[in-house]
C-alpha cells in the first residue's frame, strides 16, 4: 500500500503541473509552456532565470513525446530528465572543460572517445562503441554532443 500511496502522490503533482503549466488546456505542454516549467525548475541559478534555447530544445526532443510536447503519461520523464539534468550541471561542465580540448563548446567523436575512455577506467573503447554513444547522445542530431 506504501509503494501505491506514494504513486499516487506523483500522479497528484504531475497533475497539479499540467493544470498550472497546460494554459491552452491541449492536454500537452507546448515549447513555451516547457520553457516556462523548466525556468520555475530550474534550481541552482538565479530564481527566473529561463534555460537556454538549446536545453529546452534538448528537452524537448528527448523525451518519448512528438514535437507537440510532453502529455500528462510523459511529464514525469521531462521533469525527471531536467531534474538530473541541473542536479548534475556543474558536474557535465566540468567534465566537458575537461574534455573539449578544442573549445567548441562540444565534443567531437576523437573527444568522446577520451572521456570514454576515461569512464572505462583508461581501457579504450572500439570505435563501434564511440559510434553507438555518439548516435544515442546526439539527441539534437546536430552531429554535437
Amino acid at each position: 500500500q506504501e509503494v501505491w500511496a506514494k504513486e499516487q502522490r506523483k500522479r497528484t503533482i504531475l497533475r497539479r503541473l499540467m493544470t498550472l503549466y497546460d494554459q491552452d488546456s491541449s492536454g500537452r505542454l507546448s515549447r513555451p509552456q516547457v520553457e516556462a516549467l523548466l525556468t520555475d525548475s530550474n534550481f541552482g541559478t538565479p530564481s527566473g532565470e529561463p534555460p537556454n534555447q538549446e536545453e529546452v530544445e534538448f528537452v524537448m526532443k528527448s523525451g518519448d513525446h512528438g514535437p507537440e510536447g510532453p502529455c500528462l503519461d510523459e511529464l514525469e520523464h521531462t521533469v525527471a530528465q531536467w531534474t538530473t539534468y541541473v542536479t548534475m550541471r556543474g558536474k557535465l561542465d566540468q567534465e566537458m572543460k575537461r574534455f573539449d580540448i578544442s573549445e567548441t563548446g562540444s565534443l567531437s567523436r576523437e573527444e568522446l572517445r577520451n572521456f570514454l575512455t576515461h569512464l572505462n577506467d583508461g581501457t579504450t573503447v572500439s570505435d563501434p562503441e564511440v559510434d553507438l554513444v555518439f548516435q544515442k547522445a546526439d539527441v539534437l542530431k546536430n552531429g554535437k554532443i
